[in-house]
């Protein structure tokens, strides 16, 4: 919140004058994911642009229709491979693949310890709706070192290392 930089590579998106948090891309407007009670819009303003982020790739191809009653964010899209409503399916492994808003590749302390396991984070399906990080033109992680990483605030430092 207050450093406005992200330590692992990932982007600093405002979501209002009070919050901006550190994550691979942003699509403005009401995030699903909020806890419910933060369910307002996102403006998703770059307060600084990442060294090096793979955002999910803007789709070629990709339309929400051909996924009608598809799997949406958060659930199993590993046989579909689309994800119905613009989230973006993206691997774990062989086994299991989900959809998200966005992916870092690599454990995810937020799984149960029992799937601690790398996500390979390869992309299914792209996603018809989702604002990738800019390409970054001025930040510099030896600036930012030490700062926020992934889905933490960066309201403050406006960069991510």
């Amino acid at each position: 919140q207050h450093s406005k930089c992200c330590a692992d590579g990932s982007t600093c998106f405002e979501k209002n004058a009070y919050y901006a948090q550190c994550r691979p891309s942003c699509s403005p407007g009401v995030h699903e994911d909020d806890l419910p009670q933060y369910r307002d819009p996102w403006s998703c303003t770059v307060l600084s642009a990442a060294p090096s982020v793979t955002p999910a790739p803007t789709p070629a191809v990709a339309d929400p229709i051909l996924c009608s009653g598809g799997p949406s964010v958060w659930q199993s899209c590993q046989h579909s491979k689309c994800c119905a409503d613009g989230s973006t399916c993206f691997e774990k492994n062989a086994y299991y693949a989900q959809c998200r808003p966005s992916c870092s590749p690599g454990v995810h302390e937020d799984d149960l310890p029992q799937y601690r396991d790398p996500w390979s984070c390869t992309v299914l399906s792209a996603a018809p709706s989702v604002t990738p990080a800019p390409t970054p033109a001025v930040a510099d992680p030896i600036l930012c070192s030490g700062g926020p990483s992934v889905w933490q605030s960066c309201q403050h430092s406006k960069c991510c290392a």
